[in-house]
C-alpha cells in the first residue's frame, strides 16, 4: 500500500518486509521500523504532517515528524486497510477480526469499534465531509456508518462475492463498490438503493475510483484492462488495453485528465482519459505492482509492489497529441470517430449549463448549431 502527502513532497509505503518507508523526491528513502508483521496499508493526512500504517502484527501505527510511532492496539486480526479523515483528526482501520475502529489521532485513543460485518474488512473510506465511513467486506456487503455515533446506517447488499474496493462520490451522494463478482455497483447513499450495475469486465474488479467531478468512474480488473465508465448511464466510455497481467490498482489525477494503472505485469501505465492514449510506461519493479497513487500536484506518482519495494517516479511534462480543431480522438486527423464523438456530445450537451468545452468550437460557452456547422465544414474538408 502507498500514499502521498498533499504537497507531493513526501510519500509513504508499506511492505512485506515489515517496514514503513518515508520517501522524498529522490531515490533515497527513510525507513520507519516498528511493525513486526507485513504492512498492508498506509495513508497520509492532507497536510502531510502525519501518516498511518496497518499491519499483520494486528496494530495500527501513527507516525508524525519523527521515526518513532505511536501504536494503536485493539484489533485481534490483521489490519488490512487504514484511512485518515480530511481534517487529520481521526483515523480508521479495517481488520481481519471483522471490525473497523475509529481513532483520535491527537491522543491515539480508540474512539469506538464498528461491528456488524461477518467476514474480513478489506476496504475502508471516510466520506469527504467526514460524517460517514464506508467499509467493504468478504461477507459480500458494503456498509455505511455514522462516524460520530458508530451507528450502522445501512447495508449495501447485492454483490455475489467479496467487496474489494469502496469509494464515496465527491458530493457524497453515491457510493461505488468493486467486487470479485466482476462488477461495479453504484448505490444511492441516502436510501441504499442500487442505482445500477456496471458490467463489462471478464475478471474480478479489484480497484475503483471516481473522477474528481464525479461524472466518471474508473475500474481495474483481473481481465488485464482498465475501463472508464459514465456514471449516469453505466456505459463503458473507453477500455484501456495494454497490460499483460491483472490490473490491481487505478487512480485518477486531480485534474481528471489522466489515469494510472498498476499491474501484475510489473508495469505502471499512464493514460490520457479522453483519447485512451498510453502516455507513458514506468518500468522497474520486478514483481506485480499492487498499488499506485498520484501526488496532489500530479508531478509524481507512487507505486507499491510485491517485490517489497515502493518507487517514487517523476511524471515530467506530458506531451500533448497533435490535435486539429475538431480532432477529438487525438489521432491527428478529423475522421468518422470524431464525427460520432461530436454527434454524441452535440446531442447530449447543447444548451446545458454544464456544457462540455471539447465540443464548443466557437468558444461561446455553449454547444450549439454554430459548432455543428463548423464541425461539418471541417469534416468535409479534412476527413480521410
Amino acid at each position: 500500500s502507498v500514499a502521498v502527502s498533499r504537497d507531493g513532497q513526501q510519500a509513504l509505503s508499506g511492505s512485506g518486509d515489515k517496514t514503513v518507508k518515508l520517501w522524498g523526491n529522490t531515490e533515497t528513502a527513510r525507513t520507519l521500523n516498528g511493525h513486526t508483521g507485513d504492512v498492508y496499508s498506509v495513508a497520509v493526512s492532507r497536510d502531510g504532517q502525519q501518516a498511518l500504517s496497518g499491519s499483520g502484527d494486528k496494530t495500527v501505527k501513527l507516525w508524525g515528524n519523527t521515526e518513532t510511532a505511536r501504536t494503536l492496539n485493539g484489533h485481534t486480526g490483521d489490519v488490512y486497510s487504514v484511512a485518515v479523515s480530511r481534517d487529520g483528526q481521526q483515523a480508521l482501520s479495517g481488520s481481519g477480526d471483522n471490525t473497523m475502529k475509529l481513532w483520535e489521532t491527537a491522543t491515539a485513543r480508540e474512539v469506538r469499534t464498528f461491528t456488524g460485518h461477518a467476514d474480513k474488512v478489506w476496504s475502508v473510506a471516510f466520506s469527504p465531509d467526514g460524517r460517514y465511513v464506508l467499509s467493504g467486506s468478504g461477507d459480500r456487503t458494503a456498509r455505511l456508518w455514522e462516524t460520530a455515533t458508530g451507528r450502522e446506517v445501512r447495508t449495501f447488499s447485492g454483490h455475489a462475492r467479496e467487496v474489494a474496493s469502496v469509494a464515496f462520490s465527491p458530493d457524497t451522494a453515491h457510493v461505488l463498490t468493486g467486487s470479485g463478482d466482476k462488477t461495479m455497483k453504484l448505490w444511492e447513499m441516502a436510501t441504499g438503493r442500487e442505482v445500477r450495475t456496471f458490467t463489462g469486465h471478464t475478471g474480478e474488479v479489484w480497484s475503483v475510483a471516481f473522477s474528481p467531478d464525479g461524472r466518471y468512474a474508473v475500474s481495474g480488473s483481473w481481465d488485464k484492462t482498465v475501463k472508464l465508465w459514465e456514471v449516469s448511464t453505466g456505459q463503458v466510455v473507453r477500455t484501456f488495453s495494454g497490460h499483460t497481467g491483472e490490473v490491481y490498482a487505478v487512480a485518477f489525477s486531480l485534474d481528471g485528465k489522466h489515469v494510472l494503472s498498476a499491474s501484475a505485469d510489473t508495469l505502471v501505465k499512464l493514460w490520457e482519459v479522453w483519447t485512451g492514449r498510453e502516455v507513458r510506461i514506468f518500468s522497474g519493479h520486478t514483481a506485480p505492482v499492487l498499488a499506485v497513487a498520484f501526488s496532489w500536484d500530479a508531478g509524481f506518482l507512487l507505486s507499491g509492489s510485491a517485490d517489497k519495494t515502493m518507487k517514487l517516479w517523476e511524471i515530467g511534462a506530458i506531451p500533448e497529441p497533435v490535435r486539429l480543431a475538431s480532432d477529438f480522438d487525438g489521432n491527428s486527423k478529423v475522421d468518422f470517430e470524431d464525427f460520432f464523438l461530436f454527434a454524441a456530445g452535440f446531442g447530449t450537451k447543447q444548451g446545458e449549463s454544464g456544457y462540455d468545452a471539447r465540443f464548443d468550437l466557437n468558444r461561446n460557452a455553449q454547444v450549439d448549431l454554430d459548432d455543428f456547422f463548423m464541425f461539418a465544414g471541417e469534416f468535409g474538408r479534412t476527413a480521410q
